[in-house]
């Protein structure tokens, strides 16, 4: 019996060890435009509490300037962002991004030098954050769409970038007051395309492929059968962000 109960504990252990790596993730990724490397970001994504936690850092440097980000944003069981914030190393501005119990409204809150200030944009309920050069927000995108799809996989995406200011529109009646740039939203819709192969660490692996698209700007992604992201190709940025040792097959580029 001893031999059996010691036994059981070593499996049991070794499946939570096997259940707890499954809950986590960090990759590195590597920023290219035009083939040329630009920057990379780092990203951890676990299990939290409740919920999923991202941790990423996306850096990049082209055209005589430079950018830094670190970002923490909280998702839901289902991959929904919940809350999050981000700080911009350079500009020294944190930002923070919070919904609506609605999931109508978006507060975008600003601080830099000691000086607050505050955002609102109007959302749909259905809502992705994706920053630009974030892989690690378009990791949770591709979990979000795969495995928790919205009705006609239609997504209000919100990309950093240009909003209102004063207080959101529904709550007064008024019009939107136009303000200085912080962020937009885009209905954008998600497609499967054909699958492909690629290499990882030289090794064959399996691949699909995804496009979110809304209007001229389409992210295609590239991941594997576990719905790790591989490859993400932005079209308004002419970027790819590329893990770390993988190289997608010649024939499907």
């Amino acid at each position: 019996m001893l031999l059996r109960d010691a036994f059981l504990a070593t499996v049991s252990s070794a499946v939570l060890a096997v259940s707890s790596a499954a809950l986590a993730q960090s990759n590195t990724f590597d920023i290219q435009s035009g083939n040329r490397s630009i920057g990379r970001d780092v990203y951890t994504l676990a299990k939290a509490k409740q919920g999923y936690k991202l941790n990423s850092r996306p850096s990049t440097h082209f055209g005589g300037s430079e950018s830094s980000m670190d970002s923490e944003f909280k998702y839901d069981d289902n991959y929904a962002f919940a809350v999050g914030s981000s700080s911009n190393m350079v500009t020294q501005m944190h930002t923070s991004y919070t919904p609506d119990k609605g999931r109508t409204v978006l507060t975008i809150g600003m601080v830099q030098a000691g000086v607050q200030d505050s955002r609102y944009l109007d959302i749909k309920p259905d809502f992705a954050v994706m920053p630009p050069y974030d892989a690690g927000a378009a990791q949770v995108m591709l979990l979000l769409a795969t495995t928790h799809p919205a009705a006609a996989n239609l997504y209000d995406i919100v990309v950093p970038g240009s909003a209102r200011s004063g207080p959101p529109s529904n709550a007064t009646g008024e019009p939107p007051v136009a303000s200085r740039p912080a962020n937009n939203a885009y209905d954008a819709l998600w497609t499967k395309g054909p699958d492909t192969t690629g290499t990882l660490d030289g090794k064959p692996v399996q691949l699909h492929t995804y496009v979110l698209a809304s209007g001229n700007t389409t992210w295609s992604f590239v991941a594997d059968d576990t719905n790790t992201l591989m490859q993400l190709d932005v079209s308004n940025l002419n970027a790819s962000y590329i893990r770390a040792k993988f190289k997608l097959d010649a024939q499907s580029k």
